[in-house]
């Protein structure tokens, strides 16, 4: 994996979650509590010494909350208490979240890019010093334009009032190209809306498939036809486009076929992203896509 350049995100301040749909699951236990070296106070209490892992665990709001007044501006947000938690929630039902802020504090980041986000961890709450913290936060690109917001939330021990808490993003792509890798068509996705069509007819066998045995070359078939020809890619802007293609010429037997066969034969794909698990070919201004999964031979 390789690093992405963190200034494809807006500049660091303080971070609020406004989830159009709570997108954290059930709660993940951080794994870390390094309490570090102590040091003797002449009254023999013994104090931290920094930098210090902070327990945490992952949050989400109930469903029928969403969070709200989020700049999205790559920062982090410290709510303390209910009367700071009723300014960035909102809840359709009226019956706020229940948080023990005796014992708890909020902390919620408002993140903002250019590319859809494929996945998301945190890393680390890490203290600095008496009031300095630190959340670590890896995003997993699709790098494709499209405007995304995102909202990250995690309860920790209680923090000062007066805690400063600085917004690490680091963000990685999938480092695979596509010699070598076989795919099936799934469907026609719609960007702006994300419905998927699916092919029809589903599990057929010798239909909708496509290999690349080489860096220029790819072949396959459609529900009727076969094809081959010559590609290029570029794995930096992700641009793609077919050189040459050569297809039978049978009539295809439905019209997910068809249309196959048409954005094939008419040259239309302009660009592509790639993961482990996922093939997608841009068409029609890059509003539309082909979903591919792999397939075994």
């Amino acid at each position: 994996m390789k690093e992405i350049d963190k200034n494809l995100f807006s500049a660091t301040r303080s971070v609020v979650q406004r989830g159009t749909v709570a997108i954290l699951s059930t709660f993940i236990f951080g794994l870390f509590l390094i309490a570090g070296c102590k040091k003797d106070k002449p009254n023999g209490i013994k104090e931290p010494e920094y930098p210090r892992d902070i327990l945490f665990t992952e949050y989400t709001l109930p469903i029928t909350c969403q969070w709200t007044n989020l700049n999205y501006d790559n920062t982090v947000i410290i709510i303390n208490n209910e009367e700071e938690l009723s300014k960035y929630v909102t809840c359709a039902d009226g019956n706020y979240p229940k948080i023990d802020f005796t014992k708890n504090t909020l902390l919620v980041a408002n993140l903002k890019t250019d590319y859809q986000i494929l996945g998301t961890s945190i890393r680390y709450l890490r203290q600095i010093s008496e009031i300095v913290f630190e959340l670590d936060i890896n995003i997993s690109l699709k790098i494709h334009a499209i405007h995304t917001e995102l909202e990250e939330a995690i309860l920790c021990e209680k923090l000062m009032g007066e805690s400063i808490i600085n917004l690490e993003i680091t963000t990685t792509e999938n480092d695979i190209t596509l010699v070598g890798t076989f795919w099936e068509l799934v469907g026609f996705v719609d960007v702006k809306t994300g419905e998927l069509k699916e092919v029809e007819p589903i599990n057929c066998e010798p239909c909708y498939k496509l290999s690349f045995p080489s860096d220029s070359s790819f072949f396959g078939g459609t529900t009727s036809n076969d094809f081959w020809g010559t590609y290029i890619c570029d794995y930096e802007t992700f641009h793609f486009q077919i050189t040459l293609i050569h297809i039978s010429k049978v009539g295809e037997r439905t019209a997910s076929g068809y249309i196959f066969n048409e954005i094939l034969r008419s040259n239309k794909i302009e660009s592509f992203f790639l993961s482990a698990n996922e093939l997608n070919l841009f068409y029609n201004k890059n509003m539309n896509y082909l979903l591919f999964k792999p397939f075994e031979r």
